[in-house]
Order: structure tokens, then C-alpha cells, then sequence
């Protein structure tokens, strides 16, 4: 069995990259944030908006825990903001590889666009990143055991990258 989770900031790629590897893998996707839609029946805007972020983070740490926990292959994307929480980052360190997919401020702003759907960027996007990216970098790196900066790769290249760092 082997699980790896790809960690970072909205707009690194996260989805994109899991999607590609799974199927290279024959693993199973996982996606955190569509998985909690799915099982609340609403968005993560509408979750953090009706039950507030605290009680989100604490459905992404289980839903975390759970991806890991189970005893087959997959790749699983974390939502941007899942190392922000200790039983997140322990649970997410309980992965066979921890993949942090580095994006500068600039590749990241362009990206998110006017984050219409991101409740953590709301207002001025471009602020909260810059925010969001100085307060999480040292959690990011606290867990993950294989860095790909991103800028100016395409998916497939990026999805290589890992691959081979996996090796």
C-alpha cells in the first residue's frame, strides 16, 4: 500500500496533479475538499459559511485521517488549508509521501483569479495570498517530505517531477 498527499496553496495545482498521478499509479483519487461536499451536500463556501471554519477543519482532519487510514493506493489533495491544524498535519504525516507542490505568490494570484469560490480569498485575493502563503510556508515544510516548485511547468511536467522524486 501507498499513499501520497499532495499539500500547498490554492492554485498550486493540487487536483490537477492528483488526478494525473492516480491514473499513472493506478491508485485511487482522492480529493478532501470534493469528498466533504459530497458528504454534507454543500460547498466548502457554503460550510464555512453556515457551520464556520472550525467545524470544516475538523471534517477535513478526519476525512484526512481516514484517506490515510485506508489499506489501499491512492493519492490524495488536501485543501490548502489543511496543515493549519495539528491533527491534520499528524495525520497527514501518517502518508507513505508528503508532496508539497510550491508556487510562487505570482503563479498563485494568476491561477485564483477573483477566488470567487474560496472563502479564505475573499475580498482582495491578492492580499490573502500573500497572507496566507507567509503563514502556512513553515507548516508545508514541517510535513512534506518531497518539495516540486511548479512555476512555469505544465501538469504533465509537474506530475514527472514527483514521480520521479518518488523513485
Amino acid at each position: 500500500m501507498s499513499v501520497v498527499v499532495l499539500i500547498g496553496m490554492p492554485g498550486c495545482g493540487k487536483s490537477s496533479i492528483a488526478k494525473i498521478l492516480a491514473t499513472r499509479r493506478k491508485s485511487r483519487l482522492v480529493t478532501i475538499d470534493a469528498d466533504i461536499e459530497a458528504a454534507w451536500g454543500m460547498s466548502v463556501s457554503e460550510l464555512f459559511a453556515e457551520r464556520g471554519e472550525a467545524v470544516f477543519r475538523t471534517l477535513e482532519s478526519n476525512a484526512i485521517a481516514h484517506a490515510i487510514g485506508s489499506e489501499v493506493d491512492a493519492v490524495v489533495a488536501v485543501g490548502g488549508g489543511a496543515v493549519t491544524t495539528r491533527e491534520a498535519r499528524e495525520a497527514i504525516s501518517r502518508a507513505d509521501a508528503v508532496v508539497w507542490l510550491r508556487a510562487s505568490l505570482e503563479t498563485l494570484r494568476r491561477r485564483v483569479g477573483d477566488a470567487r469560490a474560496r472563502p479564505l480569498l475573499a475580498g482582495d485575493p491578492a492580499e490573502a495570498l500573500s497572507r496566507l502563503l507567509s503563514e502556512r510556508t513553515g507548516l508545508y515544510e514541517s510535513v512534506a517530505t518531497l518539495t516540486v516548485d511548479v512555476d512555469g511547468l505544465s501538469q504533465r511536467n509537474v506530475a514527472d517531477l514527483v514521480e520521479a522524486g518518488l523513485q
